[in-house]
């Protein structure tokens, strides 16, 4: 008798439990339908129909480099910019004889400039500064904004409502040399007033990204990246005009330039480090050792070192503000050049395809630009490259007559 109570009263127990746990499960369950219900109301569903996609690429021409229409104010900064009359380009060994008409922008004196920041109001913006208003897409330069293909049609998620946003970012942007002269080099033309205040949209959220945004004292909360299918809601909205994509200007160089040596207290001493460097991966040297034993070898009055990498921006662009000669093959890594003191010397190896933008800005900023080629160098897919010696001789003997 005893026996069989002690069964029941362990199987009622056990009955209990089960309930209790039942409860428990249900109510875990109801709590989260509701969080879903209340996470789902925070957000707002844009929906673009693929007609209206469509209709927009069939008059692309139509918008090319057009604004939405919801512009507050625009800030025009124009000027005959005087260059420095310093810069200098010289082309150094074979292969380069169909190049050599980038002489006549070294003969330019005075180039007319001309570059404007564009405020709008309450209108979207996509991870590719891409923006959406009245049922259409707004491309200001749809040769660095075509990530998107076909996708722009369909459910678009209303991440945040921000009061204040920066949106200078393109498709490139996350390449350093694109960050550098295609956000930081205009964003110099904004108020610190607006900078101090606003988000500023990025495409990739990079550590690089990250810290040469703390130029201008962004920390990471104020660092917004997208999703594809992502848009927000700006109540204020900073961009320049014409887009900034390969738009290299001295007006905004010279701007950018001026804020960083008084921030990080720059050209306080001649530039005396003679640096070399090597890429990895694509347009890397083979032999890059052997160049820089032969340079140190036959050219021992110059106090010869490899580039040095730092963690802060800060810090690098000190150690690049010290450098008088920098040599290496084409890549982001010249992006640097604009913390160079003016009379300062770049050694560049073009790849088979040929870029001009690094010699650019040597001219804008007063630069001497001296370019070898390799003809048989891939600019993205890894080649064996050799640069030979004799090359590499003779632009130095060149840098020679650059140095007092």
């Amino acid at each position: 008798m005893l026996r069989s109570k002690i069964g029941q009263f362990s199987r009622t127990r056990e009955s209990i439990t089960k309930m209790k746990l039942h409860l428990s499960l249900n109510d875990l369950i109801i709590i989260i339908l509701i969080l879903s219900v209340l996470f789902t109301s925070i957000r707002e569903f844009v929906f673009i129909s693929s007609e209206v996609t469509n209709n927009f690429y069939n008059t692309t021409s139509k918008i090319y480099e057009q604004l939405p229409d919801r512009i507050y104010n625009r800030t025009k900064f124009a000027q005959i910019s005087e260059l420095p009359g310093v810069g200098t380009l010289d082309f150094i060994g074979p292969w380069l004889n169909g190049m050599k008409y980038h002489d006549l922008f070294f003969n330019e004196k005075n180039i007319p400039e001309e570059i404007e920041v564009v405020h709008m109001k309450n209108l979207y913006v996509t991870r590719q500064c891409i923006f959406y208003d009245n049922y259409s897409y707004y491309y200001v330069r749809p040769t660095c904004q075509f990530e998107y293909g076909n996708t722009l049609h369909g459910s678009k998620t209303v991440i945040d409502r921000l009061e204040s946003v920066i949106a200078i970012c393109h498709l490139w942007t996350h390449n350093y040399a694109h960050m550098i002269f295609d956000v930081l080099v205009p964003m110099s033309l904004l108020p610190q007033k607006i900078i101090d205040q606003s988000f500023i949209l990025v495409t990739a959220k990079t550590t690089f990204v990250k810290k040469v945004l703390k130029i201008y004292g962004f920390n990471e909360d104020r660092i917004l990246f997208m999703r594809l299918q992502d848009l927000v809601e700006c109540e204020n909205l900073y961009t320049v005009h014409p887009h900034s994509f390969y738009n290299l200007q001295r007006i905004t160089m010279q701007k950018f330039r001026t804020y960083c040596v008084r921030k990080f207290n720059l050209d306080q001493v001649p530039p005396f480090r003679f640096v070399l460097f090597n890429r990895k991966g694509s347009r890397s040297l083979a032999n890059f050792d052997e160049v820089y034993c032969f340079l140190e070898r036959n050219y021992p009055q110059f106090q010869w070192e490899h580039r040095i990498s730092y963690e802060e921006a800060s810090n690098t662009i000190l150690y690049f503000n010290e450098i008088l000669l920098f040599f290496g093959p084409h890549g982001a890594d010249f992006a640097s050049m604009v913390f160079l003191q003016e009379s300062s010397i770049v050694c560049e190896i073009q790849p088979a395809t040929f870029v001009s933008c690094y010699l650019i800005i040597s001219n804008l900023l007063g630069f001497h630009h001296i370019i070898g080629r390799l003809p048989l160098m891939e600019f993205d897919t890894y080649s064996h490259n050799v640069l030979p010696l004799t090359v590499a001789n003779q632009m130095i003997e060149q840098v020679l007559h650059y140095i007092d």
